[in-house]
């Protein structure tokens, strides 16, 4: 699932196959790393904020649709 994108915004947010939530051609990054995985829903908000503060133009509503979405994301083990 893509949740938002560049050129329409400054990030392109996407669920990965594995990894849960990625920040790809994240403007933190550098060359040879240009993609940010979060580990969590909760560490992918945090590095929105940072986005946010260095004023990155993105969706509104972005951080409550990951929160909703954050069980498909990051599936959890079964006990």
């Amino acid at each position: 699932m893509i949740y938002c994108r560049i050129p329409e915004y400054d990030v392109t947010i996407a669920k990965t196959e594995t990894q849960g939530l990625a920040c790809y051609l994240c403007s933190f990054g550098d060359m040879l790393d240009a993609t940010y995985y979060a580990p969590s829903t909760e560490e992918m908000l945090g590095h929105l904020q940072a986005h946010s503060r260095v004023g990155s133009f993105m969706p509104p509503g972005l951080a409550g649709r990951l929160i909703a979405d954050d069980a498909v994301n990051y599936l959890q083990p079964k006990s």
